[in-house]
């Protein structure tokens, strides 16, 4: 709920002599659960900074979660500085931004694979690692997990009059037992399309895999560069 809260578990261990190495928070300590912020209420950055260098005293660690979708929010400034460069993954068209949605409502999701990706990771880590000095980052939802299935702006429609050459990433003659129902739960479940576009005209399909491992080394260099 709180910085309390926090406290409270912290000492609870202390007390019950059970040692703690690293105290973790889920998304309740974001600002609208937007990524790299923190609640100005209930987790305010000065207590949270009180929090920390306490742990940090006593030989402990702090990891926060971090969710890869970036609330669209002109004015938040992890969305606000990847609309710069336009390193978001597109729809099929190129031109439009893949829009999912997570916990803090409409987002978009970081295209690794843009030049400028890792860049822009490590200056939101660092920004961030100024006002909280946390010690590590709990990737989760990197699968991509999204409340949609596929684009929710603009989600996939089964083909029609599909013949055995014609390919369609969202519908693959190939289908996996998604979630014990292929049929039900296409492969775009509860993610992105299968035809979303990362930078240099590379497929979805072809990378669906390696975005919760891009975005670990991201982070990896990131957190590297600022601890």
């Amino acid at each position: 709920k709180n910085v309390k809260d926090l406290e409270d578990v912290v000492a609870g261990y202390k007390k019950a002599e059970i040692p703690l190495e690293t105290m973790w928070t889920d998304i309740d300590y974001m600002h609208g659960y937007r990524d790299f912020t923190v609640d100005p209420v209930n987790f305010p950055a000065d207590k949270m900074k009180n929090f920390i260098d306490t742990l940090h005293k006593n030989g402990q660690k702090y990891t926060m979660i971090i969710d890869p979708g970036i609330k669209i929010e002109k004015g938040y400034p992890a969305y606000d500085l990847g609309s710069e460069v336009g390193l978001r993954i597109k729809r099929q068209n190129k031109s439009n931004d893949v829009v999912g949605k997570v916990w803090p409502g409409s987002v978009n999701f970081p295209d690794w694979f843009h030049p400028k990706a890792f860049g822009w990771w490590y200056n939101q880590t660092k920004n961030f690692h100024q006002v909280i000095p946390f010690d590590g980052m709990w990737l989760d939802m990197n699968e991509i997990s999204n409340f949609c299935n596929g684009d929710c702006a603009d989600p996939p429609k089964p083909p029609k009059n599909l013949s055995k050459f014609d390919f369609n990433a969202n519908y693959p003659p190939y289908l996996i037992n998604n979630q014990g129902d292929k049929k039900a739960n296409p492969l775009f479940a509860r993610t992105i399309s299968a035809d979303s576009v990362h930078h240099g005209g590379i497929l979805e399909y072809n990378t669906h895999n390696l975005f919760g491992y891009m975005e670990s080394w991201a982070t990896r260099d990131a957190m590297e560069k600022v601890r």
